[in-house]
Formats: structure tokens, sequence, C-alpha cells
């Protein structure tokens, strides 16, 4: 992601509907070359152990049809030992439903998919440079 650069908007923080925890959201936006490229969310709540993470990628202008033209890819981010593992689920556990992201894809269309390698990267990018993303897995506990 040499040429990508990441717009960290501030956290926005809620309750998770299942536990009444405090639950995190990201919004990421991202660029490349200087032009708009991808957005990913990131979900995590307190006294869970995993991330919910969409990434979208395709057309982010401002044309009226470009969420036509986004592509979604719905993932899982959690922590196995000393190693982030990353999982790529159905649209129905994303949470989103299609729109502005863009067609959500179920897990074997995302794993077919010519820009599932785009949004793999993205999910480098989120345990990598992700303060809240990294602060959140790291403070689970560590299995194996």
């Amino acid at each position: 992601m040499v040429d990508d650069e990441i717009e960290f908007e501030a956290p926005v923080f809620t309750s998770c509907a299942c536990c009444g925890n405090r639950s995190t959201h990201l919004v990421r936006f991202v660029t490349r070359r200087g032009n708009a490229f991808a957005v990913y969310y990131a979900d995590f709540a307190d006294g869970h152990d995993m991330v919910s993470l969409i990434a979208s990628v395709g057309d982010w202008s401002e044309d009226l049809g470009a969420a036509s033209r986004r592509t979604a890819f719905a993932m899982r981010l959690w922590v196995d030992g000393d190693r982030y593992q990353v999982g790529l689920v159905d649209a129905a556990e994303s949470g989103y439903s299609d729109g502005f992201l863009g067609h959500i894809l179920d897990r074997n269309e995302a794993l077919a998919h010519p820009l599932r390698q785009e949004a793999f990267d993205l999910s480098d990018h989120a345990v990598a440079c992700d303060r809240p993303v990294i602060e959140f897995l790291d403070n689970q506990p560590r299995g194996g």
C-alpha cells in the first residue's frame, strides 16, 4: 500500500446491541495516488474477541451511479497466538446491506473475486497501522 493514504476519522462510540458494552465504529477513507479508492469500516466492542471489517473498493466519484460500481468484502479479524488472522464472511454476517458501500459479496463470491487481494491489503493495513484496531486486538487473550 505504498501509494495509498488513509484518512483516519475519529472513532464513534455507542453501546453494543447484544451486551451493552462500549462499541467502537471506525471509518477509514483510502486514496491511491491522490484518487479516492476505497473505504473500510471497522467495528468492535469491549468484551468481544474480534473486529468486523467491511472493505469497499471501486468508484468513489460523486456520480449518482457510483455505488453500483463498488464491491464490498465482509471480514473478521482476530488474534490466534501471536498472529493476527483474517477471514471472509457472508454478507449477512457483515451487519451492513448493499447500498453506499456497493454490493456486499458472500464469502464464496469474495474468494473468487478479482479484487479480493485489494480487500486483504486493506485488512493488512488495519492490523499494521490502525491504532484503535491494533490496541483492541492486542488486548485480547492469546491462545495457542
